[in-house]
């Protein structure tokens, strides 16, 4: 059985990407719980992915660093 906070990030990460399918936005989520950066390592790398978006709480509003 999955525990709480599995649960409650899921729903967090469902809620999000249900949004942005609305928008017609392909969205795909997932979980790791490495730490942090070997997670974001692990899934670019399975991934082949060029790009890697981050935010923190949207509370600053928008930058490019």
């Amino acid at each position: 059985m999955a525990r709480r906070g599995e649960e409650g990030g899921r729903a967090v990460l469902e809620g999000i990407a249900a949004r942005l399918r609305d928008e017609g936005i392909r969205v795909r989520t997932l979980l790791d719980e490495r730490p942090p950066a070997d997670a974001i390592l692990h899934v670019a790398t399975r991934e082949e992915v060029d790009l890697i978006v981050m935010s923190t709480h949207g509370r600053g509003g928008f930058s490019v660093s």
